[in-house]
């Protein structure tokens, strides 16, 4: 009895498949990224929802008065971060985790020190925790244009309170940040950081995380909102920045810095 005859498959057949699978590859892993980068997003606004709950109950504790950006212990010392300050309502330092930040990132230097992540981990009780299980990661910072402590130009340190916001709903207050610095306020949009959180003097990446162009901020109302960078700016100025020191208590000064954004917020 005669075997089957078994036709191998030619060369131009062979490149016919190949050439289908690379164009469904093509096509699908674009929908997967997206897919991906739509579930970092979504836990990334879960956080911060997590975050700007636990400030409205530290608010309610301490008569409609937000945590300061840092807290000054007497001495000088400023590593007391606001994030330390709602800890307690928090209980998680997952929370602080952005999952669109590297692992790098995460435990980016402060400044020139060589201090790990959120500046607070500078303070002897977290700085010397071998175990780094009470090191506050980078990942969200407020809004230094108007929670920063001394932001409404006197050069005074002290709290903002509720009563202050004039329109809470369109005033930035937390904010999606790849910088190892607790507050970022708008003259960091010329900025530029590379992906793992390093101040450098050229990239396509700036201080704030943008989610497919978009950064996740948490209002002074405390709902959640992605929007656009140059939505921030204009038609309403969503920063409120009142000190003169870097020149955005201006609406030309604001503009001026909103001009040279990195192309991650294009």
């Amino acid at each position: 009895m005669n075997a089957p005859n078994r036709r191998a498959f030619t060369l131009i057949e062979l490149l016919v498949v190949i050439a289908i699978i690379a164009i469904l590859a093509a096509i699908l892993f674009p929908v997967f990224a997206k897919a991906r980068d739509r579930a970092k997003t979504t836990a990334c606004l879960s956080n911060l929802k997590q975050i700007g709950l636990a400030v409205m109950q530290y608010t309610d504790d301490y008569e409609g008065t937000y945590p300061k950006n840092r807290h000054y212990d007497g001495v000088g010392m400023q590593y007391w971060t606001w994030k330390r300050a709602i800890f307690p309502y928090v209980k998680t330092y997952e929370a602080f985790r952005c999952p669109s930040i590297t692992p790098k990132g995460l435990w980016a230097a402060y400044n020139d020190n060589g201090a790990p992540g959120d500046e607070s981990n500078l303070m002897p009780e977290f700085y010397k925790d071998k175990t780094k299980a009470t090191w506050m990661p980078v990942g969200y910072a407020y809004s230094g244009g108007f929670f920063h402590e001394s932001s409404d130009g006197t050069g005074r340190e002290k709290p903002r309170k509720i009563s202050q916001v004039k329109d809470p709903a369109n005033v930035l207050f937390i904010l999606n940040s790849r910088s190892s610095f607790p507050d970022l306020g708008p003259w960091m949009m010329s900025s530029r950081y590379d992906i793992n959180g390093n101040q450098v003097s050229s990239s396509n990446y700036g201080p704030f995380v943008a989610h497919t162009g978009r950064v996740p901020f948490i209002m002074a109302d405390g709902h959640v909102k992605a929007l656009k960078m140059m939505e921030t700016v204009t038609p309403i100025d969503m920063w409120q920045s009142k000190d003169p020191q870097f020149g955005c208590h201006t609406e030309a000064g604001l503009k001026a810095r909103a001009a040279q954004l990195a192309k991650e917020y294009l």
